[in-house]
């Protein structure tokens, strides 16, 4: 069963920009994927950020893409008893109002 309708490259300047960014931290540029149009948050503006076989970004990472960013990013973490712990990356982009306000 498909979940996803778009996946996985990024598509946008913001999303290049985030690849940029995680690469410039350390993380591999092949297991940063974008997958827009998540299931239960179509027609949202929220898009999804996964670090490999759902890796953790660290927390420092995501304030530094926030901080370069138009971004915000909401974390999703849970346990798999086969897995262990798996995170997800929710994110919507900013309006150009608040952006401008945050960069003051």
């Amino acid at each position: 069963m498909m979940i996803y309708t778009g996946t996985y490259p990024a598509v946008t300047p913001i999303e290049h920009k985030m690849k940029l960014l995680l690469v410039m931290k350390g993380y591999n540029k092949d297991d940063i994927e974008f997958i827009s149009n998540p299931r239960g948050f179509e027609a949202t503006g929220i898009k999804m950020l996964r670090i490999g076989h759902w890796d953790y970004i660290k927390d420092e990472d995501i304030l530094y893409i926030e901080e370069h960013c138009p971004v915000k990013i909401d974390d999703v973490c849970w346990y798999d008893e086969d897995c262990g712990w798996q995170s997800v990356y929710y994110f919507r982009t900013k309006t150009k109002e608040v952006w401008c306000k945050l960069k003051k």
